[in-house]
C-alpha cells in the first residue's frame, strides 16, 4: 500500500509539474496575444485616421468636380450663345450688304441716267451758245443802245434771266429736299463726274458739227476754259444787267456758270469725304457723339465692317475716347492696321480736345484779367470822383 501511495504521489507530482508548465506556457501565450491585440488596436487607429483623411479629400475633390462641371456647362452655353449671335450678325451683315448692293446698283443706274441727261442738256446748250455767238457778233456797242430803254425793261429782262437760270438748273438736276442725304450724294457724285469730264466749248462745237457746219469759222474764236472762275463769270454777267439789255445767250451763260458753282460746292463736300450730316457731327464735341455719329465716323474711315459691332455694344463718343488695343480687339477689330488707324485718329481727337480745353482755359484767364482790370479802373474812377466831390465841397 505504501508503495502504491508513493507511486500515486509521484504521479500527482508529475501531473502538478505538467500543469504548472502548461500554466506558464499559457501565460506567455496570453502576453503575446495581448501584444498582438495592442498592435492591432494601434493599426486600426491609424487606419481610421487615414480613412478620415481620404474621406475629406474625396469630399473636396467632389466639390471641385461639381464646380468644374458647372463651369464647363456655363462655357458650353456661352459658346452656343456666341455661335447663335455670330450667325445672327452674319445674316444681318448679308442683308445689309444685299441692301447696299441694290442701293449701289440703283444709284449707278440713276447716275447713268443723270449723265445722259446732263450730256443731252450740254449738247443743247452748245447749240444755243453757238447760235448766241452770232448774236454777240452782231450786237451793237453800249453807245448805240437806244436811250429809250428804261430801268423797267432792264429789270424785266433780269427777272427773265434768273427764271431761265433756275429752270435750266432744275432740268439738269431735279430739285429734292435738303434733308435727303441720298439725293445730295447723287447730286455730288454727278457733279464730280461732270467736273472730271467737263467738255470745252470746242468739244461742244465738235459734237454739234454734224448739224451746224456753217458756224465752223466762229468756233475758233471762242474757247471754254476748264479752270475758269464761275463766281467771276456769274458776277460779271450780273453786273452788266443794269448797264445793257441782255440777250438769251447771256442767260444761258449765267445758267452754266451757276450750275458750275453748285457743282463746285458739291465737289468740295465730296473732296472732304464728308456728308453734311457728318460735318455737323464733327462740329460737335467728340464726347457728346451718339452711337450713330460714331458709326458715321467709322464709315468716314472706311471701317464699315465694324459698325454693327460698335452699334451692338452701344459705343458712344465718351466710350470711344476710352478705347485701347485690347478693347478694340474685343470689339472684333482683328486687323492691326485698322487698330493703328483708329488709335491714331483717337489720339488726334484727344489732342484736339486737350488743345480746345487749354484754349478755353486761356480765354477764361484772359476774361478774368480783363474783368479785374475793369474793376480796378472802376475803383480808380470812383476814388477820383470821390476826391473831386470832396475838394468841391471844401470852401
Amino acid at each position: 500500500k505504501l508503495q502504491a501511495a508513493e507511486n500515486e504521489k509521484v504521479r500527482w507530482e508529475l501531473e502538478k509539474n505538467q500543469l504548472q508548465q502548461n500554466i506558464e506556457e499559457n501565460k506567455e501565450r496570453m502576453l503575446k496575444l495581448e501584444s498582438y491585440w495592442i498592435e492591432a488596436q494601434t493599426l486600426c487607429h491609424t487606419v481610421n485616421e487615414h480613412l478620415k483623411e481620404t474621406q475629406s479629400q474625396y469630399q473636396a475633390l467632389e466639390k471641385k468636380y461639381n464646380k468644374a462641371k458647372k463651369l464647363i456647362k456655363d462655357f458650353q452655353q456661352k459658346e452656343l450663345d456666341f455661335i447663335k449671335r455670330q450667325e445672327v450678325e452674319r445674316k444681318k451683315r448679308e442683308e445689309v450688304e444685299k441692301a447696299h448692293l441694290l442701293e449701289v446698283q440703283g444709284l449707278q443706274v440713276r447716275i447713268r441716267d443723270l449723265e445722259a441727261e446732263v450730256f443731252r442738256l450740254l449738247k443743247q446748250n452748245g447749240t444755243q451758245v453757238n447760235n448766241n455767238n452770232n448774236i454777240f457778233e452782231r450786237r451793237p456797242s453800249p453807245g448805240e443802245v437806244s436811250k429809250g430803254d428804261t430801268m423797267e425793261n432792264v429789270e424785266v429782262k433780269q427777272t427773265s434771266c434768273q427764271d431761265g437760270l433756275s429752270q435750266d438748273l432744275n432740268e439738269a438736276v431735279p430739285e429734292t429736299e435738303r434733308l435727303d442725304s441720298k439725293a445730295l450724294k447723287t447730286r455730288a457724285q454727278l457733279s464730280v463726274k461732270n467736273r472730271r469730264q467737263r467738255p470745252t466749248r470746242t468739244r461742244l462745237y465738235d459734237s454739234v458739227s454734224s448739224t451746224d457746219g456753217e458756224d465752223s469759222l466762229e468756233r475758233k474764236n471762242f474757247t471754254f476754259n476748264d479752270d475758269f472762275s464761275p463766281s467771276s463769270t456769274s458776277s460779271a454777267d450780273l453786273s452788266g444787267l443794269g448797264a445793257e439789255p441782255k440777250t438769251p445767250g447771256l442767260s444761258q451763260s449765267l445758267a452754266l456758270s451757276s450750275d458750275e458753282s453748285l457743282d463746285m460746292i458739291d465737289d468740295e463736300i465730296l473732296d472732304d469725304g464728308q456728308s453734311p450730316k457728318h460735318t455737323q457731327s464733327q462740329n460737335r464735341a467728340v464726347h457728346e457723339w451718339s452711337v450713330q455719329q460714331v458709326s458715321h465716323w467709322l464709315m468716314s474711315l472706311s471701317l464699315d465692317q465694324y459698325v454693327p459691332e460698335f452699334s451692338a455694344q452701344s459705343i458712344s463718343g465718351e466710350q470711344l475716347l476710352q478705347l485701347d488695343g485690347n478693347k478694340l480687339k474685343a470689339l472684333g477689330m482683328t486687323s492691326s492696321q485698322d487698330r493703328a488707324l483708329v488709335k491714331k485718329k483717337l489720339k488726334e481727337m484727344k489732342m484736339s480736345l486737350e488743345k480746345a480745353r487749354k484754349a478755353q482755359e486761356k480765354m477764361e484767364k484772359q476774361r478774368e484779367k480783363l474783368r479785374r482790370k475793369e474793376q480796378e479802373q472802376m475803383q480808380r474812377k470812383s476814388k477820383k470822383s470821390e476826391k473831386m466831390t470832396s475838394t468841391a465841397d471844401q470852401p
